[in-house]
């Protein structure tokens, strides 16, 4: 059972990370201030494209980061695409939580299973200067997920079943017409019923139209 599980699983693409490059603002190399955004690109050898379908990393003081993809449409266009804008990292950049946490990002929804990936992109923030050094560690690219190789729960599968039944039994419902003719004898009865009520109001103590005087309480 292990070692059927260890083949569904998907293995991630060989991949080549390159170096971030820190975007500096300043001219001469005495005059540089420190913009907080670095750019990470990804690209796959051996492979012209890829379907690509997560991104897990972990965080290395990032406050935030934006996933672009260079997409090969099927017709053999290439364009950018954004798979996520901004995702924080870090809630607050100046205190470390989230800052070495392990993240997962899902770039599926944004891109047609025909459309192959050629590289990825990623710009990442942080705004805080009392992290002089940020960047993620151990980006791994992971292929798009087969809905044929995919394992379904045992509790979700229990749940499939309890619905067939019910599914069946709507063909077993009696007949609409049957139902709708009991519903109007139903009502003529109840009008029927209304209107042989009489309002003659009955005294509580009242017998034959006169009283009992045994039944008659002095105050």
């Amino acid at each position: 059972m292990t070692d059927d599980l260890s083949k569904s699983k998907p293995k991630p693409f060989d991949c080549i990370v390159k170096k971030p490059v820190f975007l500096k603002v300043g001219d001469s190399t005495n005059d540089i201030f420190k913009s907080g955004v670095s750019v990470i690109d990804i690209i796959f050898p051996g492979n012209s494209n890829v379907q690509l379908g997560k991104l897990i990393f972990k965080n290395s003081y990032t406050a935030s980061i934006t996933v672009k993809l260079k997409v090969l449409h099927d017709v053999g266009s290439e364009t950018w695409k954004t798979a996520v804008k901004n995702f924080t990292l870090m809630p607050h950049p100046h205190f470390e939580t989230g800052s070495q946490d392990r993240f997962t990002i899902f770039t599926n929804e944004i891109i047609k299973p025909s459309c192959k990936v050629i590289m990825v992109r990623l710009i990442l923030k942080q705004p805080s200067p009392h992290w002089s050094n940020f960047s993620i560690e151990e980006i791994k690219c992971f292929p798009l997920a087969s809905t044929s190789n995919t394992m379904v729960p045992g509790w979700l599968q229990s749940v499939e079943c309890l619905s067939q039944p019910a599914i069946n039994s709507a063909q077993n419902c009696p007949n609409s017409n049957n139902v709708a003719s009991n519903i109007q004898q139903l009502w003529a009865m109840v009008q029927e019923l209304k209107s042989s009520k009489h309002n003659t109001t009955i005294g509580r103590f009242d017998i034959d139209g006169s009283y009992d005087i045994n039944l008659l309480s002095y105050t």
